[in-house]
């Protein structure tokens, strides 16, 4: 039975496309999105919510197999926090699942982007965060990078932690 931990767990969204033999345990910090994601929880036996900060998460060491970070990495505060976090409560050789909107890496933010981004930030999320400072000093192999939406703006990234030494 794999673990799975949602990162950012948000209205539940990703809840109903686990599978039913795996355990979930969604963490979000706003009791109204855990509120909303309770509604998706249809067979709750081993699903649990939980409300917490993502950048401090109060999880044991290496946990679980799957961590999944749906656009919540561009929302929080300190997105490399939150990633060292992801990092920290998976497991050797677990994955990591990332889908979230990026800036290319070494992209010079110019004028208007800078611009647009604080009004995005006005609404809780930075526009112009880039993926590899992000995961920047931590161990991973990515697997997949592909774009998604808007141009490739969304990403879908798939990420191995792999064995510790």
């Amino acid at each position: 039975t794999e673990r799975v931990l949602l990162v950012g767990v948000g209205t539940g969204a990703d809840l109903p496309h686990l599978p039913k033999e795996s355990q979930a345990v969604g963490v979000d910090l706003s009791p109204e999105m855990l509120f909303k994601a309770k509604d998706k929880l249809i067979e709750p036996g081993d699903r649990f919510l939980v409300q917490c900060d993502a950048q401090n998460l109060p999880i044991m060491d290496s946990s679980f197999d799957v961590v999944i970070l749906t656009l919540i990495l561009s929302v929080v505060p300190d997105g490399q926090a939150c990633w060292r976090e992801s990092l920290r409560v998976l497991r050797a050789g677990g994955r990591a699942i990332i889908f979230d909107k990026f800036l290319s890496d070494g992209q010079t933010v110019n004028p208007l982007q800078a611009l647009l981004n604080r009004g995005a930030k006005l609404l809780g999320t930075d526009i112009n965060r880039q993926l590899g400072e992000i995961l920047a000093g931590t161990a991973y192999k990515i697997t997949l990078n592909e774009p998604s939406l808007l141009n490739g703006m969304y990403r879908i990234i798939l990420i191995d932690k792999g064995e510790e030494p």
